[in-house]
């Protein structure tokens, strides 16, 4: 039993404590703080709401790589079952696969406002795809120490709008120095919408926060992002202003058919197509020949997809059968063949019957559907 303090908590605990926390609860979050669990609850909370006990452990001894195997888990279930207690997360199961999920107080911890936590209902999650992607999200942090979230786009955005702002003040560009300054430290996106609204419709700026930007959110309000590091990324002096060669990783997570995927990419054939000034034309042939994407005086915005999944087999299928049937446009926007990427998370699936049984639904369609549609194609 954790017990009360009768002290207040220490200053450097005060500066760590999420704002309008019920007093009831001082004590919890100075434990949690002194005992370092806030860091393992932020790392988790950056990529998911959940975690199998097993990713738990991975995470812990990633952080402290020194610690035996059998102290990890030792420990681990400790600092598992201490959250429990105290309320921080709620210990729930998939048949014998154990696993957490946050509750209000640790996400507070999150956010640094108790009175603003993202929103999270666990049976909600649970009940459709965002609970697998969850945990694709956590393993894929655990195995590549790199993060799939939203954040991914701002992060983006934010980049391309540093480099104009560092190269205007090198070469004198014809820019808006206030005007960027303003971007790179503004959060809020409708600020920085009336801001860019104004310039003409071929200005960088205007397309970095207006065309591409309505693109990544039309992807992120569909649960899909971005790689951290774009495949593509040069910037060109032309005068007095510059030009984009660019190329963003898409990713998304493979819970979708095979009519989903041509849709997606008929999609954002014409988004990327229809951004301002931009030039598509033998992309693909470019960057395929010399990894450029063509004349240094054009835009050259394109992309790559990556579908990420846990099904090896179905994404194999999935990926034969797409790259097979893109029918080779010369101004498409693609620069590469898609690909995927294996996330390994049926481990923790493996005795539970709801997902076993999704599992082999989704392989019989896979092997009907494409099937099928290979031989459409012969």
């Amino acid at each position: 039993m954790i017990s009360k303090q009768t002290k207040g908590p220490k200053k450097y605990i005060m500066n760590k404590l999420p704002l309008n926390i019920p007093v009831k609860t001082i004590y919890k979050y100075t434990y949690v703080i002194e005992k370092n669990y806030d860091i393992l609850i932020k790392e988790i909370c950056n990529v998911s709401y959940f975690s199998t006990f097993k990713q738990f452990y991975a995470l812990y001894h990633k952080l402290y790589p020194s610690l035996s195997k059998n102290y990890v888990i030792k420990k681990s279930n400790k600092i598992i079952h201490e959250l429990s207690e105290l309320g921080f997360i709620k210990i729930d199961n998939i048949n014998r696969n154990k696993y957490f999920y946050f509750k209000k107080p640790a996400l507070a911890l999150f956010s640094g406002n108790y009175n603003k936590v993202p929103h999270f209902v666990h049976s909600q999650y649970i009940k459709n795809d965002k609970f697998v992607i969850s945990l694709m999200k956590l393993e894929y942090y655990i195995e590549n120490n790199s993060i799939i979230n939203n954040s991914n786009i701002r992060y983006h955005l934010l980049i391309l709008t540093k480099k104009i702002y560092l190269a205007t003040l090198k070469n004198n560009l014809d820019y808006n120095i206030k005007d960027l300054e303003f971007i790179i430290n503004e959060l809020n996106y409708e600020n920085i919408k009336r801001r860019v609204i104004k310039y003409p419709s071929d200005n960088l700026i205007r397309i970095i926060w207006i065309d591409l930007y309505n693109i990544y959110k039309k992807l992120s309000l569909q649960n899909q992002t971005i790689s951290i590091h774009p495949i593509h990324c040069k910037f060109y002096i032309i005068k007095k202003t510059l030009r984009l060669h660019y190329a963003p990783n898409i990713l998304i997570f493979d819970v979708h058919d095979i009519k989903y995927y041509e849709k997606k990419l008929n999609n954002l054939f014409h988004e990327f197509f229809n951004i301002n000034t931009n030039v598509t034309k033998d992309l693909q042939n470019n960057y395929k020949k010399n990894s450029e994407l063509g004349l240094k005086q054009n835009n050259h915005i394109g992309y790559s997809l990556s579908l990420i999944g846990y099904d090896l087999e179905a994404l194999e299928k999935k990926i034969f059968y797409i790259n097979r049937s893109i029918y080779i446009n010369p101004h498409t926007p693609l620069i590469k063949d898609v690909d995927y990427i294996y996330i390994d998370i049926a481990k923790y699936l493996s005795h539970s019957s709801q997902y076993n049984s999704s599992l082999a639904n989704a392989d019989r369609y896979v092997t009907r559907h494409i099937t099928e549609l290979l031989n459409s194609l012969n």
